[in-house]
């Protein structure tokens, strides 16, 4: 497997789950006791990266880093008048949707690492290096990522989930619900341009090629990728 590949193990693993409370901070989750209030859960573990109503309950799901292990989603169950917190558990489902979403943009990078052909567009080598990066933003439900490896190698994440809630004309809860979507490609990536301005040129692994505009913006550090604002995580991409 090439460095490009563990580049992608290791960026997945920080970004795909978001994890809140920094390095090993599922160690946090010891200090829950039954009774907290949603803020004070907050307070100890960062924010939930969702929340959800089941059964007149909300039901908050935090992913917390764990050593050796990765982000693991820890769904906390508030309950009551006032909302305190009644329990909280691992939630193996997301964890093992997490790892298959996971795995299989590692098998698409694999795939582009290994593809030849011809570049995917014009290209100024000065400006790759400096473009080069691991790329996040999150807005509204939905975050996206962007990998632009110094060896040319191009991957993109993107995740979206959505919940809420709805009541009668009496105020009773009538119905929840939550959904989400994941998303994401690799392949091979090449820039034309200036730092301010110009096009990230990719060749997808299944043959296909496309053209992402990015522009500068008053916060340092970030860019416009096709009007979404995507800001360096990493200086490099290994």
């Amino acid at each position: 497997m090439k460095i490009a590949t563990w580049l992608v193990l290791a960026a997945g693993l920080a970004v795909a789950g978001c994890a809140a409370g920094g390095f090993n901070s599922i160690t946090k989750t010891a200090q829950l006791s039954p009774g907290m209030s949603f803020d004070e859960a907050v307070a100890l573990l960062g924010p939930p990266k969702s929340a959800t109503v089941v059964d007149g309950k909300r039901v908050a799901t935090f992913w917390l880093h764990q050593e050796w292990r990765g982000n693991v989603p820890v769904d906390l169950v508030f309950a009551g008048q006032p909302e305190v917190l009644e329990s909280w558990h691992e939630n193996e489902e997301k964890l093992k949707a997490s790892q298959a979403r996971l795995a299989a943009i590692t098998k698409v990078v694999e795939e582009a690492e290994t593809a030849g052909g011809a570049p995917a567009g014009p290209n100024d080598p000065n400006l790759q290096r400096q473009m080069a990066g691991l790329w996040w933003g999150y807005a509204g439900s939905t975050e996206r990522s962007i990998g632009l490896c110094g060896d040319g190698t191009y991957f993109d994440s993107q995740e979206s989930s959505y919940s809420g809630s709805s009541s009668n004309q009496y105020g009773d809860q009538t119905m929840a619900w939550g959904n989400a979507s994941q998303g994401g490609g690799a392949g091979r990536w090449t820039v034309s341009g200036s730092a301010q301005s110009g096009t990230i040129h990719v060749r997808y692994s299944n043959g296909k090629n496309g053209d992402i505009q990015y522009r500068g913006m008053n916060d340092p550090g970030c860019l416009s990728f096709d009007g979404n604002t995507l800001c360096r995580k990493s200086a490099a991409c290994r």
